[in-house]
């Protein structure tokens, strides 16, 4: 019965031709979009930065600093203008010199403070530039001994380069899997309209199997999503997937299935169709917003009170591990990704027993 009602809500999907431009057209769409948009941010691969004040090092001095590496850092300077014609410039707010840094207007960016030397560089599309500058500055400054207890070290970020098409083409992924969320809600909310839920109450299906249909639908839409993405990313965007590419897919997965399941059940309780698309869209934006889809993850994550909300969003999670994974690392974000979203559609199942036991107990039904 399950798989007569799964194999129904397919066959009217794929008959409306919207739905099939909206799996074809709307992601290719929508990565191309962000990625060009967000390029002189990110970066994009192969395409050169045109910002005159690129082939430039920025350097702070922190508060209270009593120039006690000032010759070693002279020196370093000194090597760096003579060999590889690079400008040094002195910043007074160390925060927008990391920003300056996240796009592409200055190579790096050097804090002196009098523990050391602390090196930033950003995360997005590294340029071979800037790889010879760092590997200068961990030579000249990061083993120089100052003492049998004291060292100058090299910090930076440890995030795998990527560019903007590759960044967008998994964050926009996940904005299109939030989507199916309204598509399952709508179908569930349709069944309520022509009065299903009455046949249903009289026949051996049960709400319990329609809703397993429902949300194996979503599922599946979900799947085919992700394959196509994976396809027009790297035969036309040329973005590399990794080794971990079962994993970013089965990561995907899951969250269609979080989103399926989200839908299905509002569908289900929502008593107006213009409450449930409002209510879907509001919830899909929020959590597409904190993770990353809109607006780049630095950003998000530069601004105190936005980065610690962020990562209420399962989306925030399922956007770093797919892109750790891309780069060949499996941390974390993988791990605490796939256990936020189940413990979710655990939640919204447990939502929708207890809400069929009240139904059970008064005797009437509350989806109408």
């Amino acid at each position: 019965m399950i798989r007569n009602m799964y194999t129904k809500e397919l066959k009217q999907f794929f008959r409306k031709p919207f739905n099939v431009v909206f799996m074809l057209v709307v992601p290719m769409i929508l990565i191309l979009i962000m990625g060009y948009a967000m390029s002189n941010i990110i970066g994009v691969t192969g395409i050169k930065m045109e910002t005159k004040s690129e082939e430039s090092i920025l350097y702070y001095l922190e508060d209270n600093y009593h120039s006690r590496y000032d010759r070693e850092f002279q020196q370093f300077q000194v090597a760096v203008e003579d060999k590889l014609n690079v400008t040094f410039k002195k910043v007074n707010d160390y925060e927008n010199g990391c920003e300056k840094v996240d796009k592409h207007k200055s190579i790096a960016l050097i804090k002196l403070s009098n523990n050391g030397f602390y090196y930033y560089r950003s995360p997005y599309n590294e340029t071979s530039l800037s790889k010879l500058i760092r590997a200068s500055y961990e030579n000249l400054l990061g083993n120089i001994s100052i003492s049998s207890d004291d060292y100058i070290t090299s910090k930076q970020v440890e995030k795998t380069t990527i560019d903007s098409y590759t960044y967008f083409t998994f964050a926009e992924l996940g904005l299109i899997i939030m989507y199916i969320a309204l598509i399952v809600g709508q179908s569930v909310f349709s069944e309520k309209e022509i009065k299903a839920f009455e046949r249903i109450y009289i026949s051996k299906i049960g709400i319990n199997k329609l809703m397993l249909s429902k949300v194996l639908f979503g599922t599946t839409i979900g799947a085919i999503q992700i394959v196509l993405v994976y396809l027009m990313s790297t035969i036309l965007l040329d973005v590399h997937w990794g080794k971990y590419f079962p994993f970013i897919f089965a990561l995907y997965l899951v969250l269609a299935l979080f989103s399926s399941t989200l839908g299905g059940i509002m569908g289900l309780f929502t008593k107006q169709r213009t409450a449930l698309n409002d209510n879907i869209l509001m919830i899909s934006i929020i959590l597409v917003l904190m993770g990353g889809g809109l607006t780049p993850l630095s950003y998000l994550e530069s601004i105190k009170i936005v980065s610690i909300l962020s990562k209420i969003s399962p989306l925030y999670w399922v956007t770093n591990s797919a892109l750790d994974l891309s780069g060949g690392m499996l941390t974390n974000n993988f791990f605490v990704s796939l256990a936020m979203c189940f413990i979710i559609i655990l939640s919204l199942w447990i939502i929708y027993l207890l809400k069929k036991r009240e139904e059970q107990r008064k005797g009437v039904t509350i989806y109408e």
